[in-house]
This record gives C-alpha cells, structure tokens and sequence, in this order.
C-alpha cells in the first residue's frame, strides 16, 4: 500500500473540520462543557468518495471517536506512517483514534459516521471536579471497532442537534457530552468517578437561583457551567444534585418550562403558534411543533383545540 503522507496539513475542527475526509462543511456543533477546550461533534458522510488516503489532522493531544453510522467494511487504517490490520467497522461500533499519533484512513467506499473531537484539557477539568488520578492515555486498538452501547446511544441522542445546529439545545448537548467525556476516561483510561459528591440535593438559594437563570429568558444560550458557577459548584456536582433536586437534569426541566409557558400563553392570549415560539426560546413553529410533539404525544394545534381557545 502506498505511503500516506501528503504535505499540506488539516484542521480538524472549525471551518475545516472535516477536510481530513475532503468533506466540506460538514454538519457540527461545538460546546465548552466544563470550562475546558472546546469538543466538537460532526456528522460524516460521503455516497461516492474518491478512492485516496486521509488528510494529516493537525496533531494535538486530543482524541477523534468515530461512531459508525454504517458497515465501513476492510477499514484500513495508518498509525505514524504504520499499516494497521484491516478491520471489518460494522454500524454501531466506535473507533478512536489519538491525533497525537498521525492517523489517517484509506478511503475507498460510502460512509456514514459521527465524530467526537475531544481534547486532553476536557479529560483534565474532570479529573479535577473528581479529584480522581488523570485518566493517561486512552486505551485503544489502532483502527478497530469496539461495540460500545453507551457511546451509541450519546450518539443517538445528538444526531438531531447536529444536523440542526440552529435548534441545538445547548444544555441537553453540554450534558450529554459531560456524560460521553466521563464514561471514555473511565471505560479505556484510568479515570476514577468521585463516589464522595454529595447524594442530596441543591440547598434552597442554589435551587432558585438554578432555576431563575433557566426560566428568566427562555431564548438565553446557557452551558452547564454557567448554572453551577453561580450555585458555587462543580459541573458535576451541580448536574447531581439539581436531578436530586428537581427529578430532571436541568436541560430537561427548562424544555418543561418552555412548554409550561407556552400551554399558558396557548390558554390564555390569542398570540399565534409562531408568535409563541419565539417567546418561549424556540427556533420557529416547526421547531415548537416538534418538541411540543415529542413530550405531549399531541401537537400544539390539537392541544389548543382541545382547551377551546
């Protein structure tokens, strides 16, 4: 097989995340989860790619998990310049990969997959909410898939705030990576989760506070550690004790109130669907529609019928 380097180098995240694969614009969304570096998720996907190797990544100590949206079968892959055995990826396995070894993949049919880009500095701010040894390099087998069904189902979850950045929900995002970074670092690192975070709940200022900043401006772009900044608390921490507060981690509990204010507003104003929408933080009606959809099992129409306004 052919040698695969090339000269130019590629980033991996921002405009270009992506171009290793020759992809351009690439659905993604970037969060800062826990006052750390940046991760980014991306969708790739290509129908009919030209058969080449993979661009060099930049190399940085940070690790790229690919979750394989379909088979990827003999995946081929490099690691410093060295061939690895060919593996069979079949849909739903991850592979890792660590850009601090220069790895790149033969690319020679249609593929489908999600990406985490995830950097060191995330695995270091856990370490120091847990006061847990660091988690050391992430153990992996050069280009082999690994059925991983808690990776999976992160996965599951993000594919709509990927392909629709503009509707993401930053705090279910920001969530659901905080639990995707934690569970690499203790699952193939040396990351200890903290059993000492307290079992209760928030005390009484911290739970109105929470919840003042969640419901205040619905449209508001709030991250997790916005919200445990202000509670005085670890990201973790918070997020534990807010579900032992409320019964919810704290996403789910603001989607509850934009829907409680919008059932209001649908009772009691004569405001239009679209006009609702927007003061309750949605994107738009179809936005509204979908969400109202998911958690009422009725769309906001049908349910506005049903009160009889």
């Amino acid at each position: 097989m052919c040698s695969p380097y090339v000269s130019d180098e590629i980033q991996t995240r921002g405009a270009n995340f992506g171009s290793h694969l020759y992809l351009d614009n690439a659905p993604r969304i970037s969060v800062n989860p826990i006052d750390s570096a940046e991760v980014t998720i991306a969708e790739f996907a290509a129908e009919s790619p030209q058969s080449r190797i993979s661009a060099p990544i930049q190399n940085e100590d940070a690790i790229l998990l690919s979750l394989q949206l379909r088979d990827w079968p003999t995946h081929i892959v490099w690691e410093n310049g060295r061939e690895q055995s060919p593996w069979n990826a079949r849909c739903g396995e991850t592979i890792i990969y660590d850009l601090r070894r220069d790895p790149r993949i033969m690319i020679n049919q249609p593929f489908r997959k999600l990406a985490f880009h995830i950097p060191r500095a995330t695995f270091d701010a856990i370490e120091e909410e847990a006061k847990s040894p660091p988690t050391g390099d992430i153990s992996y087998r050069p280009g082999v898939g690994v059925a991983d069904p808690r990776i999976s189902n992160i996965g599951s979850a993000l594919i709509h705030e990927i392909v629709s950045p503009e509707e993401a929900d930053r705090l279910f995002v920001g969530y659901m990576i905080l639990a995707l970074s934690a569970h690499v670092a203790t699952a193939y690192g040396n990351f200890e989760p903290n059993s000492r975070l307290a079992k209760g709940g928030l005390a009484p200022w911290q739970a109105k506070r929470a919840k003042d900043m969640l419901g205040a401006d619905l449209s508001a772009k709030l991250e997790l550690k916005d919200l445990a900044c202000e509670c005085g608390l670890s990201v973790s921490h918070f997020s534990q004790a807010f579900r032992g507060s409320t019964g919810m981690p704290p996403h789910q509990w603001r989607i509850k109130r934009r829907l409680d204010v919008a059932k209001a507003m649908m009772r009691d104003s004569s405001a239009t669907l679209a006009e609702i929408a927007i003061t309750c933080g949605f994107t738009d009606q179809s936005h509204f529609t979908r969400t109202f959809t998911r958690e009422t099992g009725t769309s906001p129409g049908q349910w506005r019928r049903c009160v009889g306004v």
